[in-house]
């Protein structure tokens, strides 16, 4: 098996979910859904994280790796005379010194549709 290629792979399909601040339980699924396929036991954390016990020999001597599966987001709080959107960050999102971004956008957890640069 390529794990380079994987790794790739699996990468780019937890990326093509749509996972703005707040609305991260599709990711989450897939995340406990891939690591279930591989045999792994996993859990999910009140607020909606998934934990996953990668098992071991030596628990005094384990590994913890931690990650957030959210894109950066960004709240309509303004259309201007201009047509051009002011933007409140949600989760730290900034366009400081960029003019843009992409994502999607959403509207009652609806995607109306990718903004791309």
């Amino acid at each position: 098996m390529d794990y380079a290629q994987y790794i790739l792979e699996k990468s780019a399909e937890l990326l093509a979910i749509d996972s703005p601040t707040g609305y991260t339980d599709e990711a989450a699924k897939w995340v406990e859904k891939e690591f279930q396929d591989l045999g792994f036991k996993t859990t999910r954390t009140v607020k909606g994280g998934v934990m996953i016990d990668l098992g071991g020999k030596d628990e005094q001597n384990a590994v913890l790796l931690e990650a957030h599966a959210d894109t950066l987001g960004g709240m309509v709080a303004e259309i201007k005379s201009s047509g051009r959107l002011r933007i409140l960050p949600l989760g730290g999102m900034t366009t400081k010194g960029h003019g843009m971004f992409t994502g999607s956008l959403l509207r009652n957890k609806e995607l109306i549709f990718p903004i791309m640069p």
